[in-house]
């Protein structure tokens, strides 16, 4: 779809939490006030996400049960969230990310930065945790900083970022960007 640059404003989507500049082509203001007046339903991007992230929550949740007596299903749980985290953020850089990208846009390149920089961080954080002995204190107070900014990541992507990408998109778009979500997770999964 070709852009048509005109009224470089802000706008600011409720739910999203990101403002960005305002450049029209045919059909993104009604995308963008579906929306705006839709507060509650199942968006479809999101559901493409919704198991992986349930899944990664079941990780944290596991992690989080464990004690310092559980040396093996922590280095076992750790390493899974790891590969689920991997697999994630591939996927959401070289697909979702990219996307957005594409629309030119300062705000949305900023927005896209941070998540990429958050993921980088995560991967640090988990292969520091990797390093501590699993009934070292130190352990579990790096797992709880983890835990609380991945908790604090999924609901983001969940109630904004993955709704906006939703709602800026065309329903062609979407069906490509399904199947371009499946050859690449199949992809990944595979080297991960």
């Amino acid at each position: 779809m070709e852009w048509e640059p005109q009224v470089s404003t802000s706008i600011h989507i409720p739910g999203a939490s990101v403002s960005f500049s305002k450049t029209r082509w045919n059909g993104v203001a009604a995308a963008l006030s579906h929306f705006y007046h839709e507060s509650v339903g199942r968006h479809q991007i999101e559901q493409l996400f919704e198991k992986r992230h349930n899944d990664i929550r079941k990780l944290i949740n596991g992690l989080d049960k464990t004690t310092e007596k559980a040396v093996s299903g922590r280095t076992e749980l750790l390493e899974q969230l790891r590969q689920q985290l991997a697999v994630l953020f591939r996927m959401k850089e070289r697909v979702i990310y990219s996307k957005l990208r594409t629309f030119g846009d300062e705000e949305l390149d900023r927005l896209v930065t941070r998540h990429c920089e958050e993921h980088r961080i995560f991967e640090e954080w988990l292969n520091e945790i990797g390093q501590v002995d699993p009934t070292d204190p130190l352990w579990r107070a790096r797992f709880e900083i983890l835990r609380d900014s991945l908790e604090r990541y999924l609901h983001r992507e969940d109630s904004r970022t993955l709704r906006l990408v939703d709602a800026l998109l065309t329903e062609q778009q979407k069906l490509s960007l399904k199947a371009d979500l499946r050859k690449e997770e199949e992809g990944i999964s595979a080297t991960v």
